[in-house]
């Protein structure tokens, strides 16, 4: 305590006379300025004064229990008694928690007089049970990408949201996606953590207990119900499932039978339906002669020409990597021979640079062929007839 609480060093009891050593005795009381202390311990020091004084203090005695101590106590108590396994013998064991509101059970009259609510507090105490396949259980959540489209509204827009399903115990989190600079407010949920309903309950203008939500018997949403392309109705709004993660996929491939890649695929959702669009950008073909294809779109792309991105990445990978064939000429097909008998028996070598995918054939001499050696083709990108880009390594085969 501070100084100015301190009892000075010649104190004076209640009754005006001072405070001597032989009144200081263990288990006594002493007042001091209307307040009473009650003495408990003594130190050793002390001790061997008073024997050498022939007065002996009485043994040390144990510091009394206060009501917090009997809180905590109890609290003690009703931990101990939660954590020990139910009873399942008897009409009592229901296989659930109890509900709120119930005042016919007696066992609920020592938890409400001891709660810190008071006598008359509305919900009762009661462990919580656990199965025993609780551990078990599948603890994986399931994250949906969800539009909400409000456009039919005055100003209304798309908005983003991500919709958690929680497998072990049903529940349902809609957090809202926010845009860069989309001058909204950063608000952190459009849905708490809970079970949530297909339809919209009856409100009668006051709360629903739990008792009264389970004699509505309200058919909530199950991991069932949730695929891409589906809506959900969350309170009044409806969320459009256009996409899920990769982990969500793996999940739903692993426990919904029948289940195709089609329905695993995202859905576009078009965000901002109402704003300009940009016309796509069309591509000249390449008619100049001058530089490679790649060079001359940087032309259409760029005011200012920039040079063609490389990867240096695949330079030190592949910059010494060729791959070589040998191959002859085929036919053109039906009606369509070769320019000459003597083209069927010509051999070249085809090589695959690796570095930047482009081609080169050479084609080497032959004895009494009449055909000289030297190059077919310079090193260039070739284009695939079927798909119009350039030839790849998956395609040398």
């Amino acid at each position: 305590p501070p100084p100015s609480a301190r009892p000075p060093r010649s104190a004076i009891k209640d009754d005006g006379s001072p405070l001597r050593w032989p009144d200081l005795r263990v288990g006594r009381e002493v007042a001091l300025y209307r307040r009473s202390y009650t003495l408990l311990v003594a130190d050793a020091f002390s001790r061997v004064f008073y024997a050498e004084q022939g007065q002996e203090q009485p043994p040390d005695r144990a510091f009394p229990e206060g009501p917090f101590d009997q809180r905590k106590a109890l609290d003690a108590s009703r931990s101990r008694a939660a954590a020990a396994p139910p009873a399942r013998s008897g009409p009592a064991f229901t296989g659930h928690p109890p509900l709120p509101n119930d005042d016919a059970d007696p066992a609920n009259d020592d938890a409400r007089r001891h709660s810190p609510r008071g006598a008359n507090a509305v919900f009762r105490v009661c462990a919580v049970q656990r199965s025993a396949g609780a551990e078990a259980r599948d603890t994986a959540v399931l994250r949906f990408y969800a539009a909400w489209d409000n456009t039919a509204v005055t100003f209304g827009e798309v908005l983003g949201f991500s919709l958690l399903y929680h497998v072990e115990d049903g529940t349902v989190e809609v957090r809202e996606v926010h845009a860069r600079n989309s001058g909204r407010d950063p608000f952190p949920l459009l849905l708490s953590r809970g079970r949530l309903p297909k339809t919209l309950p009856p409100v009668y203008g006051r709360p629903m207990s739990p008792r009264s939500r389970r004699l509505l018997a309200l058919e909530y949403y199950d991991w069932r119900d949730l695929c891409l392309g589906a809506s959900v109705n969350v309170y009044g709004r409806s969320l459009l499932l256009y996409d899920c993660d990769e982990a969500t996929r793996l999940w739903l491939r692993q426990n919904v039978p029948g289940i195709s890649e089609h329905q695993l695929r995202p859905i576009d959702v078009d965000f901002d339906p109402l704003g300009p669009k940009r016309p796509p950008m069309a591509i000249p073909p390449h008619t100049s002669g001058f530089g490679s294809e790649e060079d001359s779109l940087q032309n259409v792309l760029h005011l200012v020409p920039r040079p063609p991105p490389k990867p240096y990445a695949d330079y030190l990978l592949n910059w010494n990597k060729v791959l070589r064939f040998e191959a002859a000429m085929a036919p053109l097909g039906p009606g369509r021979s070769l320019v000459g008998p003597h083209d069927a028996e010509r051999r070249f070598i085809v090589n695959f640079h690796l570095l930047d995918c482009t081609l080169s054939v050479w084609e080497p001499k032959r004895k009494n062929s009449g055909m000289e050696q030297g190059t077919f083709l310079e090193r260039t990108r070739v284009p695939h007839p079927a798909t119009g880009l350039p030839y790849a390594e998956t395609d040398m085969q």
